[in-house]
């Protein structure tokens, strides 16, 4: 549904009479594609359709519209440049002047102009056209306009800072803003609109400002009532003067212009004269705000800087980003991975005045990436941060998914000024009405040595001596090697990539491969020494490994493979997918064969025992492996030195409890509803050392073992059937046979067709079946327990060897029940996580630091 209603349909009739003009045909396109000779015109049919709406040239023919407009309104609506002769534009039909149903309201030309960013048309047949958008067109950009709620907050929100803190902005001066980014104005008309309502108010002012109030009648640039009018004028020109934009599109520039033409149109004033217009020239421009000498010499002058720069990571823009980064100010923000936006965050830092503020709407992923280590330090070193608003995943940008915040910081140190954190409540569903305060935030206050942590911005609630007491231990990364799993590129054809291939689908394997495609290549018992069994991510999860690998991978290395075509058969297959190969970095570089994986890593990472970590996972999420285990880059290793002589299994019970999943929170980046622990946070992971000469020590040590070995024989979390799930131990079965003989299925025959399998869904069924020690704790399914000590487990025969506690690592559960609600876990996982976390918070310390998880 539009926002505004009635702008739509006339941009509809204007876009089809400016498509319909001669273009151009793009060599590689389906059929014809004719582009717009001149996209404004149907943006400026809008603005002209506005003005009419408004009584303002009701009195000019068509024919002479636009002609009428440009004097009496002035050029700067209608040219980016101030040069004597207006640009020349064809004839505006009148039926794409007479399409509006209802009043164009100033914020739809933002909409207008959004909607015809690549838009193309074709002819069909009988002589129509039919025209279209691309979306691409203006997400390749990052180039998403601001809706105005948030616009609304973020103006509101930055000058009753300002006011509040003692600036020097007298009740008669307004404040001087800036966007570098401005698009089409929806700051800069949210700022008008906010420092318009502290004019100075007449009883016409009043009445102009209720609800419901139609605006005087003007005509030829002339009010009929013009009771309070100057003193509007006056204050109007000191806003406008001081609102300042800039942009790179000169469309979006004049729509900015226009749209605070218009507000000022439906004003008691009346609408801005032809020669107050003017100041249009100056201060909303097209240029660029990062480069060259459009800002200079206003730097350090600005009270406020606010906006919504544009996204563009390194990946998608690294032509643009090294153009930058070849001037003065590139070189000195440049860093690896970053985001073009954080160019625009240190270039308002510079424009601002000393206690000026700066308010940005920006992509939340950025206060714990690497590449954004500058920008962290300089709003440190630079800035007081007086308010994070984390929007957490609420949509905010139409079409636009992932996390988003709002940053306001004042230039100039403020050591003992805390920081406002805000968050959405639980099941907040709309960042309109949060924002709005319909809906309240969840807030709390932080410190700057508890804001900025370790170059990062952390903006979990404070545990300063949590956090504190953790962190006096050993770092993982000095007890192993931590490294991230192969880079295979690729693993399989892409979307991406299968464009570079004449044959192949997407999805299909390239050195990493199904069962199916194994047995398709028909390899000799040489070329299968090529062959590796490889766990992808879903195989890993909390403690769990999957027992047998779900798939193979092409080890081709320069140990295993200097030569493909020792092995035809390899040869055969990878040869299908060389473009992909051929255009990778290292290999262009000729560092690597096309033949070969693109970063293999350490051969002995894959043989050694190790500790598998998933990087991106609801809660973090650990592995013990053992023996020959291969993962790909979406999961991390560590293998402890030879003078480590902690188990494997102590590091899996610290590394999954809920004390390191509170320092991964501080510590690691937010990604969707979970954490990215990456090499560099794992690294760093804070690990409580055994004395194994102290028998207290030792004994703890010796218990976590055993509780880890027993939590890591359960079937991982989220993998249940239906509502009730049966527990297996880590050797799934694998076989309908297996199943069974183990009896571990009401109905075996289900498996030829595994979609149907299910498990006993009543409380009679399951205690005929005697899956559980207390069928009646059914009656209460959150009480809902398992043995928890050795004998009990022995007695209850619920694991098939009862001596195996003697080697906890050999542990498996045949089978018990538990309770998958939607809100708790499953009532054994429960019981085991809780003692293991219990003696993990003993070991650091922080018995009486309960960690305080979110979600």
């Amino acid at each position: 549904m539009s926002l505004f209603p009635g702008s739509l349909p006339a941009l509809e009739i204007c876009g089809r009479q400016t498509t319909e003009s001669p273009g151009f045909s793009t060599d590689d396109s389906p059929f014809p594609v004719i582009v717009a000779a001149s996209p404004s015109q149907s943006e400026e049919a809008l603005f002209l359709t506005a003005c009419r709406e408004r009584g303002l040239l009701a009195d000019v023919p068509y024919d002479r519209l636009r002609q009428a407009a440009v004097g009496r309104f002035g050029r700067a609506l209608f040219q980016t440049e101030p040069v004597e002769k207006v640009l020349a534009e064809g004839p505006i039909d009148q039926d794409a002047l007479t399409g509006s149903s209802n009043r164009v309201a100033p914020d739809a030309l933002a909409a207008a102009h959004l909607r015809e960013l690549g838009r193309h048309s074709w002819p069909e047949n009988a002589g129509a056209t039919r025209s279209a958008r691309n979306k691409a067109a203006a997400k390749a950009g990052g180039i998403f306009y601001t809706p105005e709620y948030v616009a609304r907050y973020m103006v509101a929100r930055a000058i009753e800072s300002l006011q509040a803190n003692a600036c020097p902005m007298r009740e008669a001066t307004p404040p001087t803003i800036l966007d570098p980014a401005c698009g089409c104005g929806a700051f800069l008309l949210a700022a008008y609109r906010y420092l318009r309502g502290e004019m100075p108010t007449g009883g016409a002012s009043k009445t102009a400002r209720r609800p419901g109030h139609k605006a005087p009648v003007v005509r030829n640039g002339t009010r009929r009532d013009s009771v309070g009018a100057e003193d509007w004028r006056e204050r109007r020109r000191q806003i406008l003067r001081r609102l300042h934009g800039i942009d790179l599109d000169a469309g979006a520039v004049l729509a900015a212009r226009r749209a605070l033409w218009l507000e000022a149109a439906d004003e008691p004033a009346g609408p801005l004269l032809a020669e107050e217009t003017d100041v249009f020239f100056d201060t909303i421009r097209q240029g660029n705000a990062l480069v060259g000498p459009a800002l200079d010499p206003r730097a350090g002058s600005f009270d406020l800087v606010l906006g919504n720069p544009p996204y563009r990571r390194e990946l998608g823009a690294k032509r643009l980003l090294d153009q930058i980064a070849q001037t003065e100010f590139g070189r000195r923000w440049r860093t690896p991975r970053m985001d073009l936006w954080y160019y625009f965050a240190h270039r308002a830092v510079e424009l601002l005045r000393e206690g000026g503020v700066l308010s940005l709407v920006v992509s939340g992923y950025w206060t714990a990436a690497g590449g954004a280590a500058k920008l962290v330090e300089q709003l440190r070193r630079e800035t007081h941060v007086e308010e994070v608003f984390d929007l957490d995943r609420l949509p905010v940008f139409d079409g636009v998914v992932g996390r988003h915040l709002i940053l306001r910081a004042r230039k100039g140190r403020r050591p003992s000024a805390g920081t406002l954190v805000k968050r959405p409540p639980t099941r907040a569903t709309s960042a309109e009405a949060l924002l709005a305060g319909r809906v309240p935030a969840a807030v709390f206050k932080k410190s700057a040595d508890e804001l900025f942590r370790d170059g990062r911005i952390d903006l979990e609630p404070g545990a300063g001596d949590l956090l504190a007491t953790i962190g006096r231990h050993v770092p993982l990364g000095r007890l192993g090697r931590v490294r991230q799993g192969i880079a295979e590129n690729p693993a399989s054809v892409t979307r991406q990539t299968v464009g570079l291939l004449a044959g192949g689908r997407v999805g299909e394997g390239v050195f990493v491969l199904a069962p199916d495609e194994v047995g398709r290549l028909g390899l000799s018992d040489e070329e299968q020494s090529l062959l590796r069994p490889y766990h992808v991510a879903g195989d890993v999860g909390r403690y769990y490994l999957a027992e047998h690998a779900s798939h193979t991978l092409i080890y081709s290395t320069d140990e295993t493979c200097p030569d493909v075509r020792a092995f035809p058969a390899v040869e055969r297959h990878l040869a299908r997918f060389r473009p992909i190969m051929e255009a990778r970095r290292e290999t262009r570089q000729g560092r690597r064969p096309w033949w070969q994986l693109h970063w293999p890593r350490e051969a002995s990472l894959w043989t050694a025992d190790k500790i598998l970590s998933v990087q991106m996972a609801r809660r973090p999420a650990f592995a013990v492996a053992r023996g020959p285990v291969y993962v790909g880059f979406s999961v991390n290793v560590f293998v402890p030195d030879r003078s480590t002589r902690e188990d494997l299994l102590y590091f899996a019970a610290l590394l999954n409890s809920d004390v390191l999943w509170q320092w991964y929170r501080h510590h690691a980046k937010r990604r969707g509803v979970g954490l990215e622990i990456n090499g560099r946070v794992l690294a760093a992971t804070p690990i409580r050392r055994i004395d194994f000469s102290d028998a207290a020590d030792r004994r703890m040590h010796d218990e976590l073992v055993e509780l880890a070995g027993m939590r890591a024989c359960m079937k991982p979390e989220g993998l249940g059937i239906g509502d009730w799930g049966l527990e297996v131990g880590q050797a799934v079965p694998d076989s309908k046979s297996q199943l069974e003989s183990q009896s571990l299925i009401p109905n075996p025959q289900s498996l030829a067709n595994p979609q149907s399998l299910t498990v006993p869904d009543s409380k009679s069924q399951l205690e005929s079946q005697s899956l559980i020690p207390n069928p009646q704790s059914l009656a209460n399914p959150q009480s809902l327990t398992v043995p928890d000590s050795k004998s009990q487990l022995e007695s209850q025969s619920l694991i098939p060897n009862p001596q195996s506690l003697a080697n906890p690592q050999s542990l498996t559960v045949r089978h018990s029940l538990t309770y998958e609600g939607n809100t708790r876990e499953h009532a054994f996982h429960g019981d085991v996580e809780q003692r293991i976390d219990a003696m993990v918070r003993r070991l650091y310390g922080v018995e009486h630091m309960e960690p305080a998880i979110v979600g």
